[in-house]
């Protein structure tokens, strides 16, 4: 069977396309990478087009149902929640090609039984490799959305159809490294999105401090790039010289048990509280006085936004892609020093003009990431794969 035999009801012509999201982790992952993908299927959704996500089994996507359609690959019983690197977890080939399998199967059954997709947007490696096997059969062009950088992300991105990089920093990587240069596009933010719903936030705060004290936020996976332990040293810095703290890391994921254990070692747990992540996590950030993030890597950072978008003064790592998130708005530090991080988290609890600049700065800034302005070059990109391999 091939793509010339099958009839394309609702094509680009029409004013709608037909989108496929395929991604191994959106189906029962929480990150940023999921949050982005997510974001583009609904609002992609609500401009009218036909979104559709194939992914592993879960209960991540339960609320976007019925308005996307989600198919799913059964999840093998003993198969990690969280991403994790092949020196963490030797079965990480086999599960890996245990879902390629079973989703190209999925894809093959669908589409024989003359479902449509006009484009897939793949955000990964392995699903570009399954995707080049299926565009040869079916003619399907996809596209390949670097949500980060890994040079095998690079080599695989280089055979589709388009490439969009969230940051500047991916492109300059592809373009290095590769020879060619991704359009960017940022992901964004909904600008309305702490203003829309009333939340008892007094109540919800006092779970974590009292009225008197500060409340720090970290929000994040728990993987090493995030470096969550160089946070933890500055904490009990700042807990020496700032009685009135407190900080709470939101996540889960393979470093849980390390930081729980450095908590422990420097005697912080009265001061810092690990507290698993939840699918609404507004109350969070609007509860909280102060974002530190002090990764050292991020492809993008999405968690950046949303804290700038509830008007919280931010610290993040001088990296370049957080540079390119925070600009001016936020608060740059060497994510290998501890004391330099506990000093900046230090200024910002004793100086409250200094926050409330950089609060103003972030709401001026995350204009910037309106999705109301992005979700339109999103949509060109995808159109323009499928105007292509029409022609």
């Amino acid at each position: 069977m091939c793509a010339e035999k099958i009839q394309r009801p609702n094509g680009f012509g029409e004013g709608s396309v037909r989108i496929l999201f395929y991604n191994r982790w959106v189906g029962f992952n929480i990150g940023g990478t999921e949050t982005h993908i997510k974001e583009l299927a609904t609002r992609l959704s609500k401009r009218g087009h036909k979104v559709e996500i194939l992914t592993t089994q879960g209960d991540a996507l339960e609320h976007l149902k019925p308005s996307i359609k989600v198919s799913y690959v059964k999840r093998n019983a003993r198969e990690s929640p969280y991403p994790r690197s092949l020196s963490q977890d030797r079965t990480l080939i086999f599960h890996a090609g245990v879902f390629a399998f079973r989703s190209f199967l999925r894809l093959l059954s669908q589409l024989r039984s003359r479902v449509v997709y006009d484009v897939v947007s793949v955000h990964c490696t392995l699903e570009a490799l399954v995707m080049r096997f299926v565009r040869r059969l079916f003619k399907i062009p996809f596209v390949f959305v670097f949500e980060g950088y890994t040079y095998m992300e690079g080599w695989a991105a280089a055979h589709a159809d388009a490439q969009i990089a969230i940051s500047r920093d991916i492109a300059d990587r592809c373009q290095i490294n590769h020879g060619y240069l991704p359009k960017v596009i940022h992901a964004g933010t909904n600008i309305k999105r702490f203003h829309s719903h009333p939340h008892d936030i007094a109540t919800f705060r006092r779970q974590f401090a009292e009225d008197d004290e500060k409340l720090v936020l970290t929000v994040c996976q728990f993987f090493p790039r995030k470096n969550l332990p160089t946070l933890v040293r500055a904490a009990r810095v700042v807990c020496d010289h700032f009685k009135k703290v407190q900080f709470i890391l939101v996540g889960e994921g393979t470093e849980r048990e390390k930081i729980a254990r450095t908590i422990a070692e420097l005697d912080l747990q009265e001061q810092v509280r690990i507290v698993a992540e939840r699918p609404a996590r507004d109350e969070y950030f609007e509860a909280s006085d102060l974002f530190v993030l002090p990764s050292l890597y991020e492809g993008f950072g999405i968690v950046f936004l949303e804290a700038m978008t509830a008007g919280l003064p931010v610290i993040g790592s001088n990296i370049p892609a957080i540079r390119e998130v925070l600009g001016d708005a936020g608060v740059l530090i060497d994510p290998l020093d501890h004391k330099e991080l506990a000093d900046r988290i230090l200024e910002l609890l004793n100086d409250r003009e200094k926050c409330g600049e950089l609060s103003a700065r972030s709401l001026q800034r995350i204009k910037e990431f309106d999705w109301e302005k992005l979700i339109p070059e999103y949509e060109a990109v995808y159109e323009s794969v499928i105007r292509k391999r029409r022609a």
